[in-house]
Parts: structure tokens; sequence; C-alpha cells
């Protein structure tokens, strides 16, 4: 039972817009490749046009630890985690998205 209240916590503090988070890479969760602030979890949100949908958080990224890192969604000219550093939003599998806890 306290297991299960502390998931529901961690999750709801995760879905707070502005929450500091963590992003892990898509092909291996075990790996941390950015962090940044939550900016939306609504599935209607639109980046570039595109709607995030239900699976894909909008996140700021501020910080990048592998700059190689391939975005799953890229737009414009930003094609890998390097060119989105310093603040430019990513949709990003909220599967894969952790808070600071």
């Amino acid at each position: 039972m306290i297991y299960y209240v502390l998931i529901c916590c961690i999750h709801i503090f995760v879905n707070q817009v502005g929450t500091k988070v963590y992003l892990q890479r898509w092909k291996n969760r075990n790996k941390t490749v950015a962090m940044g602030k939550l900016v939306s979890c609504d599935p209607k949100q639109k980046l570039d046009g595109v709607q995030l949908g239900k699976e894909f958080w909008m996140v700021s990224v501020s910080f990048v630890m592998v700059e190689d890192e391939p975005l799953i969604r890229p737009y414009k000219n930003y094609k890998v985690l390097r060119d989105v550093e310093g603040g430019a939003h990513v949709a990003w599998p909220s599967t894969f998205v952790r808070s600071f806890l």
C-alpha cells in the first residue's frame, strides 16, 4: 500500500508544469541525457504545428549531457539535443521523463 501511494505522489509531482526533470535516453532508460523543465503535458499542445499527443510531454531543455542524442521528433534545424540546449522545447516520451526527486 505504501509503495502504491509513493508511486502516485511521484506521478503527480512530475506532471506539474515547471517541475525540473531529467530526460532519459529513449533507447536505454538507464542513461540520463539532459535536464530541463516541464512545459506541458497537454496532448493538444503543439510543437512546431504538431500536437504532442498522449505519449509525449513538452520540455524546455536547459542542460545537455549527451549532445549527439537524436531528438525523437526533430523539427526546424533541431536534430539532436545539442541543438536545443539553452531553453528550446522538445517533445519527449513521458515515460522517459523523471523528476529530480
